[in-house]
């Protein structure tokens, strides 16, 4: 029986000049449900009016702007995507097509709260000459800034996508959160459900850990191989992922079913977790996303291999407490520290509750 998903409509509205990103927005609509899809029956579905069939019918342009706010309408998301231009004003109007989409769902939003808005703003260089498009352009994202819209301003194509997956990524687990979704495994997204067993297994961990030199690289194995000859079994990508492997799917994998995540945190580390670079930004939103669902949680165990002197941890692991790795003479007993919290033998164990000796 094929299965059945539940989906949320996710409006795409932007002026002409941002296809790239509206291209690549859709690839990461598609991998976020390759991942949800796997432990709950929920699925994001792109809104692109552009495919309607009322664009071709030669209505008169104010009747397709009523059909394609009627598509806002009807959606739980909506995303805008801005560059340099503002677009076409309607006739009638003062504003431009993208900006009254924009109008419509944010008074929605202000009038029921059902529907999420995320902002995306290529960034511009000063120009003091910018032009009629340009100039309304700028107005249009102070409103914009104004209304404390979700988003942010990206550089370039990477990161374009990196923000755009840990929004929609956040808001689907949020969504879940909110509603008590549970898959029919009995799962959570980003939860792997404890297998019941009558012997005790080896505990499994993740690293996660940025390719920052050789020398870092030998470190973390050499960190890894000491778990796992003391009884602790280890994912990490040296290992486990081979050429031709699913990458965002071994790092969701591996985050989802593993019992704690080891994050060894360096200044490069935590620079590409806080701009949500490359496959560390990746593995930041997925983590981020556990934290929010589970507040409570103590999967995460930072570890700090080296600092600067002002930003050793990422920000969603800020109040986190950390294993201090940074002085090698010192290795042997943070290693110690660790696998005890690993393995389940605290060195100092709390005494059972005694009698009250004046009762």
């Amino acid at each position: 029986m094929e299965k059945v998903f539940d989906s949320l409509n996710v409006f795409i509205a932007s002026p002409a000049d941002v296809g790239r990103e509206r291209a690549q927005l859709l690839v990461v609509i598609e991998n976020i449900n390759k991942l949800i899809s796997k432990t709950i029956n929920l699925v994001l579905n792109p809104v692109i009016w552009e495919n309607m069939p009322f664009v071709e019918s030669g209505a008169p342009e104010s009747e397709i702007q009523d059909e394609i706010n009627k598509l806002v309408e009807k959606s739980e998301l909506f995303v805008l995507i801005l560059g340099k231009r503002y677009g076409v004003i309607l006739p009638g109007h003062l504003r431009s097509a993208t900006e009254l989409e924009f109008d419509h769902v944010l008074h929605r939003a202000q009038r029921a709260h059902n529907v999420a808005l995320f902002a995306y703003h290529k960034e511009l260089p000063d120009n003091p000459d910018p032009g009629e498009q340009e100039h309304w352009m700028r107005s249009f994202r102070k409103k914009l800034w104004e209304e404390n819209i979700a988003g942010g301003t990206f550089t370039n194509i990477d990161n374009f996508i990196a923000l755009a997956s840990r929004d929609l990524y956040t808001f689907v687990l949020k969504y879940v959160s909110e509603k008590g979704e549970h898959s029919s495994k009995d799962e959570t997204i980003g939860i792997a459900s404890p297998k019941p067993s009558n012997e005790k297994r080896s505990p499994r961990i993740f690293i996660s850990y940025s390719h920052d030199s050789n020398e870092h690289m030998r470190w973390v194995h050499k960190l890894a191989t000491n778990c796992v000859e003391s009884g602790v079994d280890v994912s990490i990508d040296v290992w486990d992922l081979h050429y031709g492997d699913d990458v965002a799917e071994f790092m969701e994998r591996s985050v989802a079913e593993c019992d704690r995540v080891l994050i060894v945190c360096t200044p490069d580390y935590v620079q590409k977790a806080d701009n949500l670079k490359g496959g560390v930004g990746f593995e930041k939103t997925i983590i981020t996303g556990e934290i929010i669902r589970n507040i409570g949680t103590n999967k995460f165990i930072p570890i700090i291999r080296s600092s600067s002197d002002q930003n050793y941890l990422p920000r969603a692991l800020s109040s986190r407490l950390y294993i201090d790795f940074r002085e090698e003479s010192k290795f042997q007993a943070s290693l110690d520290s660790l696998l005890r919290e690993l393995l389940g033998n605290p060195e100092f164990i709390k005494p059972e509750l005694g009698s009250n000796p004046y009762a």
